[in-house]
């Protein structure tokens, strides 16, 4: 595959991507339609095909590196670039909350918020340990950063003095305000046993879905909707370049945040990005002439032990709290990963099991754009964070 610089135009056949899969295809839809008149033969009389779209549906496991690309795409927005304190004398580190204080300045300010995974530089014995570690910030201020380090350490303390620097891992992206991207992808399914091509132009990004689950790899769906087809009978992409990726992300390896606590109780997290695209047809045309967005939704689940009030009591009381999951490729300290923010979500429900099991509740939620933005906190319906995104 490879982005499209004009919607439905083929870009230039260098610096195609491939995109390993667990299952992946691309396919040419038609809507018909037949006569209505009443005929003596009582048959049909006449059958027609109308307009003409192009559907790629693409089934893979979770990697960072793997579907930048498309995170962009689901966000409308490209990566910005990667905050970072600078090189500070003033910060002291704390094995309690707040972990990292600076005396002046603002974290803030800096670019960072809620829900980022970030790494520290230049810390001195006996906190060298805190260098070359993931943090996710859990709670933030301009002066005060509270983290939980995603391999499950702790946070060593040392008094201010080292000149350290704190660096979003890869980058960010989210939905912004204004300024909206709007990508469509080129893709070409090569057949080599029988050297035929299909490729279809045009596509943009119709809905992702991630699935995690404690003991399985980590998948991601995508689904996109596009233009049309092309055949042909030799490889368009001709050296496509591997994908820069990760070892598979796994639902045991990261931290869950929910209501913006740690939570060790979580059972399972799905959640699904939907654009909300429509591809009208016109007379005078079996092609549409554009694939239009709708609103950026998000929407997921998680399954949780019941074991006390506060997430039921988030449902009960119609609070507004935040979902937030970052999964590693390993148990290293700098392994690379993906992490997901829902800022701004209410729950739909709070249904619960029962049998001779731990209790479970299921806890459907829908997350929106904050109608105030609070202490640290991103201004977007979510946002997705790749250790490899550049």
């Amino acid at each position: 595959y490879k982005k499209e610089t004009s919607w439905g135009v083929a870009p230039g056949a260098t610096s195609g991507k491939e995109l390993s899969r667990v299952t992946g295809m691309g396919n040419l839809t038609k809507t018909t339609y037949q006569s209505a008149e009443i005929d003596k033969s009582q048959q049909i009389r006449g059958f027609r095909h109308g307009s003409r779209t192009s559907a790629v549906a693409f089934n893979g496991e979770l990697a960072a590196g793997k579907y930048v690309d498309f995170w962009a795409a689901a966000a409308r927005a490209g990566f910005s670039t990667a905050p970072t304190t600078g090189s500070l004398t003033n910060i002291t580190a704390s094995a309690t909350a707040p972990h990292f204080v600076r005396a002046a300045g603002s974290f803030i300010t800096d670019g960072f918020r809620v829900g980022d995974v970030m790494r520290w530089s230049g810390w001195t014995s006996p906190a060298t340990a805190n260098n070359a570690k993931n943090f996710l910030i859990t709670a933030l201020t301009a002066t005060n950063m509270t983290v939980v380090a995603l391999d499950g350490s702790a946070v060593v303390a040392k008094a201010s003095g080292d000149s350290v620097t704190g660096t979003m891992q890869g980058k960010r992206t989210s939905v912004p305000a204004t300024g909206h991207t709007d990508d469509s992808f080129y893709f070409e399914d090569w057949y080599a046993d029988i050297t035929q091509s299909e490729q279809f132009s045009g596509c943009k990004l119709q809905n992702l879905a991630v699935n995690l689950a404690p003991n399985a790899i980590a998948t991601m769906n995508m689904n996109f909707l596009g233009k049309d087809m092309v055949t042909g009978s030799s490889q368009y992409f001709t050296t496509p370049a591997a994908p820069t990726q990760s070892e598979r992300l796994a639902g045991v390896n990261g931290v869950v945040l929910l209501a913006g606590a740690q939570s060790l109780v979580v059972t399972g997290m799905n959640f699904t990005i939907d654009e909300q695209l429509t591809a009208p047809p016109v007379v005078g045309s079996n092609v549409v002439p554009a694939v239009f967005r709708g609103r950026a939704t998000a929407s997921g689940q998680a399954t949780v032990y019941f074991e006390d009030a506060a997430v039921r009591d988030a449902l009960v009381n119609e609070d507004v709290v935040s979902v937030v999951g970052a999964f590693t490729a390993s148990n290293a300290a700098d392994a690379d990963f993906v992490a997901f923010n829902f800022p701004n979500v209410k729950f739909r429900g709070a249904s619960k099991d029962d049998g001779e099991v731990g209790i479970i509740q299921t806890l459907p939620f829908t997350a929106f754009r904050p109608s105030t933005v609070g202490t640290g906190v991103l201004d977007s319906t979510f946002a997705i964070q790749d250790s490899l995104a550049v």
